[in-house]
């Protein structure tokens, strides 16, 4: 991750749920989306999902097509409690307790609900560090 000025953290899996947020926030699918800033859902997918860091400009254009800034999509905090349950999992599930139990990663998707989701946080959180 990057710091910047301010001292806070780039993170492209914060900025991915944040683009993602804006996104549903703003009824638009990728496709929608993707066609209001030229370019492709697969592109707008890997970046939800934090697996690309989109350039400068590209940024600045999701910004203006979702309505909002590139502030807000650069901020570190996740933009909601479903969004920092999420990302919290994905770290516990790939971090030295994952490993060491062997378990697969649990896939979170949209049918996952937020209460399975705070328990499995809560479970990873209760073993010893």
């Amino acid at each position: 991750m990057d710091v910047a000025r301010d001292g806070s953290q780039y993170d492209p899996v914060v900025l991915g749920h944040r683009v993602r947020h804006h996104r549903r926030r703003s009824g638009l699918t990728l496709s929608e989306l993707g066609t209001r800033v030229g370019r492709p859902p697969s592109y707008l997918s890997q970046l939800e999902n934090g697996r690309l860091e989109p350039k400068l400009g590209a940024l600045a254009d999701l910004a203006t097509a979702l309505g909002t800034t590139t502030g807000d999509l650069l901020d570190p905090t996740p933009p909601d409690r479903r969004a920092e349950l999420e990302i919290r999992l994905a770290r516990l599930q790939s971090g030295q307790w994952g490993e060491a139990l062997g378990l697969p990663a649990v896939r979170v998707g949209a049918r996952v609900d937020d209460d399975l989701l705070e328990t499995l946080v809560g479970l990873y959180d209760a073993l010893p560090e």
